[in-house]
This record gives structure tokens, C-alpha cells and sequence, in this order.
């Protein structure tokens, strides 16, 4: 099996951070290591959505009836609201150069994709598709050549009408916009990798994860014996995230080398992934008693989950990965 995490020691500086300075840690379900809980302090409900390389999270939060945006980093919650007016907002995805991408609704309740060049202390770009009244930018890759703007990063997100009856996966490139679907169906991109592979989801009497190629051809990637399948995150390795559902219940998951694993919060009614880094941080939520709030979690080596036990990993700093 490829190696994304290969020989050279990982340092998680970011991540060693936010266990230090806030992250709650959480028991898991079976092999996956849970490191904790992302909530914005005072918030009422908290989802993460995206994670670079740096272990910095994007994701948004609500607070007496309002939604925000918010990044974490090093055990810091920055709150962000778009500059427009709007009824609700979220950030959706960060790349390794610190941009981001999100959706906000108007006051009609129109969806308009964003860009935020440069985080947000950077550029607000408003990305929607032409002709096409409901626009979301849900994940973006590292790239910064012949992407959105010819300079920019590759984007992807979704392009659907008024009444949302036509849904369509949409990527940028720098010659513009370009939508999809997989076969007849309702679809939507929700990420893509510096190999330019989309992971998302279409729609055929309930949600199914594909994975569209750089070529173009597709393929639907189903959690054996699932009732449905929704994507998440891929990273360069082609690893992917998202949730499947059994019997009505959500239930998170990581594919590694064509293999899927259960990804559960222990006690949760839900769990649900939207992002994975290079090395093997996940992000996405868990419900329990109807609140919903960030995870971030990852998949260890046999060897780094002794050490994460002993509560190691917080002197050590590092994570390594076998070669194959």
C-alpha cells in the first residue's frame, strides 16, 4: 500500500497545540483515535469541515440563533463573518497557503460560494457559476498555477438552481468554471486533491459518494452493506472520509488502500467526516442529545497509538508511517 506519511517524521506542532490548549479528548469506538472536541467557546452547536496540512480548522458555529464562521489553530478560535449581508455562513476548506473557501445565504436565501485569498485577514471573492442561483465552494487543493484566477488554487463545490432541481458538481479552473454530473443525477463536489481527484456525491433515492478522476471518468465508492454512502475529503494519497448510513444512523468513515474502517464517536447518535489531511487528521462532527459539535481525530500506527496512550505524542511531537 502507498505510503502518503512515509519514513520522515511528521511534526504536528499545530496539533500538538490544540490538545494542549483546549481540545477535549473523547473515547472512540474502535481503532480510531479520537484526539477531541472543536468547539467555539459559547457557541451552542460547532461543525469543522476542513483541515490543512498545518493542522489549522475551518469550520463555523452558532450562538443565540446566529451563524459564524470560525478557523482554529494552535488552541485559538478566530471568528469570521462575510462582509455582505447574510443569513447564514460557513468555512468549508483550507489549503497548505492558508486560503479558504465557504457558502453564505443572502437575504433571500440565495447560496453564493466564496473565496478568501489569503485567510481572512485576505481578499473576499464572491465565486459563483453563471447562470445558476445557488452557488457553493465546499473544498480547494494547494495548487497555485492554473487555478481560479490562472494563479489561484483549484476549487470545487456545487451550481444548482432556484428551486434546486438541478444540482451540478462544479470545479474552477483558470479558463473558468466547469460543471458535472454523474450519469443523470443530482451531484455536488465536495473536495479535491493536488492530483486533481474530486470526491462528492450524487443523489439516487439518497446520497452516493464518486470519485471523478483528473481525466474526467467516475466511479461511485459505496461503504459495503450501507443503505447510502456521502463523501468527505480526499487527500494525495487518494484516502478518503465521509459518512455512511445504517438503519437510519450516520456513521463516519475512513477508506485507506481501498479499505474502510468505522470511524465512530462513542456515545454519539451521528458521526459524520468532511476533511482529511496528509497525515491523517480528520475533521467533521458527532450528535449526541441533538448537539452537534467538531471532531478531529486519526488513524495511528500501532506503534504512535502506545505512545498516544501514554500521553507521549504531547512530548514527542512527531508521527511516523511504515512504508510499504
Amino acid at each position: 500500500m502507498r505510503d502518503h506519511r512515509a519514513s520522515t517524521p511528521v511534526v504536528f506542532a499545530s496539533l500538538v497545540s490544540s490538545c494542549l490548549l483546549g481540545l477535549v479528548a473523547l473515547p472512540s469506538a474502535n481503532a480510531f483515535m479520537v484526539l477531541g472536541t472543536l468547539d467555539y467557546p459559547g457557541a451552542d452547536m460547532s461543525y469543522a469541515f476542513g483541515i490543512n496540512n498545518a493542522g489549522v480548522v475551518v469550520g463555523n458555529y452558532r450562538s443565540s440563533g446566529v451563524w459564524h464562521g470560525y478557523v482554529y489553530s494552535g488552541g485559538t478560535y478566530t471568528s469570521y463573518d462575510v462582509p455582505v449581508a447574510q443569513t447564514f455562513q460557513e468555512l468549508r476548506g483550507i489549503n497548505s497557503n492558508g486560503d479558504i473557501v465557504g457558502r453564505y445565504a443572502d437575504a433571500g436565501g440565495i447560496y453564493h460560494g466564496f473565496l478568501l485569498t489569503g485567510g481572512i485577514g485576505g481578499t473576499f471573492s464572491i465565486v459563483d457559476v453563471a447562470g445558476y442561483a445557488n452557488n457553493m465552494l465546499l473544498g480547494l487543493n494547494d495548487r497555485q498555477a492554473g487555478g481560479y484566477g490562472g494563479a489561484g488554487p483549484l476549487l470545487v463545490g456545487m451550481a444548482a438552481d432556484g428551486a434546486w432541481g438541478t444540482q451540478l458538481g462544479v470545479y474552477w479552473d483558470a479558463s473558468g468554471s466547469h460543471t458535472f454530473q454523474y450519469g443523470a443525477y443530482q451531484s455536488q463536489a465536495s473536495s479535491i486533491n493536488n492530483l486533481n481527484q474530486i470526491y462528492g456525491s450524487y443523489y439516487n433515492s439518497g446520497w452516493h459518494s464518486m470519485l471523478r478522476q483528473s481525466g474526467g471518468s467516475m466511479s461511485e465508492i459505496a461503504y459495503p452493506g450501507a443503505t447510502t454512502t456521502t463523501g468527505g475529503g480526499i487527500n494525495d494519497a487518494g484516502d478518503l472520509v465521509g459518512y455512511y448510513n445504517v438503519g437510519g444512523v450516520d456513521h463516519g468513515f475512513y477508506r485507506e488502500g481501498g479499505v474502510f474502517r468505522t470511524a465512530d464517536v462513542s456515545g454519539a447518535s451521528a458521526t459524520q467526516y468532511s476533511d482529511v489531511n496528509e497525515n491523517g487528521v480528520m475533521v467533521g462532527y458527532y450528535t449526541v442529545g441533538g448537539v452537534s459539535h467538531g471532531v478531529m481525530a486519526l488513524i495511528p500506527e500501532p506503534t504512535t497509538a502506545s505512545l498516544l496512550g501514554a500521553g507521549a505524542f504531547l512530548l514527542l511531537g512527531v508521527r511516523t508511517r511504515r512504508q510499504a
